[in-house]
């Protein structure tokens, strides 16, 4: 080991402690800027179990949850605009009247999810396992829904069932 490579190093510390304090204080302040720390240092909720999690009304736009476990997860009302749920476990979940615009739902698995009144407006639905799930109401095109793996028993959003 060279002489000094210690101190050159000094700040690798000193920046994982004021990660730490950043995080305690917006912990403090409340879940709306913990996601907003998230976004800042680029942390990823990639493979998390969240099921039954509450995140009703919360603002979560941009938010990465691909990969999470989120069954029976709670999105009543939710800004999910532009979030990340490539391949999220939505079943049972409840996205009534969330806004999904622009999200990313590629391979998520939303077998007898609630999606009624949410706005779908540009959202990736490719490859998604969408089974007994109800979108009626939802703002989403034949289009998206065409891209999607199953609608096997999904009320769609004129209210018919897909057979």
């Amino acid at each position: 080991m060279k002489p000094g490579v210690r101190r050159e190093r000094w700040w690798v510390g000193g920046l994982a402690a004021a990660a730490i304090a950043a995080y305690a204080f917006l912990t403090w302040l409340g879940n709306e800027d913990i996601h907003s720390l998230a976004r800042m240092f680029g942390i990823s909720t990639l493979n998390v179990r969240m099921r039954n999690a509450n995140f009703s009304n919360q603002k979560m736009s941009a938010f990465t949850l691909a990969g999470a476990d989120l069954e029976s997860a709670n999105f009543n009302g939710a800004d999910l605009s532009r979030a990340d749920l490539t391949g999220a476990y939505l079943r049972y979940a409840n996205l009534t009247n969330a806004n999904l615009q622009g999200a990313q739902l590629r391979n998520a698995v939303l077998a007898n999810a609630s999606l009624v009144g949410a706005d779908l407006t540009g959202a990736s639905l490719r490859g998604a396992y969408i089974v007994d799930a109800n979108l009626q109401g939802a703002i989403v095109t034949d289009a998206q829904l065409a891209t999607a793996r199953t609608l096997r028993g999904t009320v769609l959003p004129d209210g018919s069932t897909h057979p």
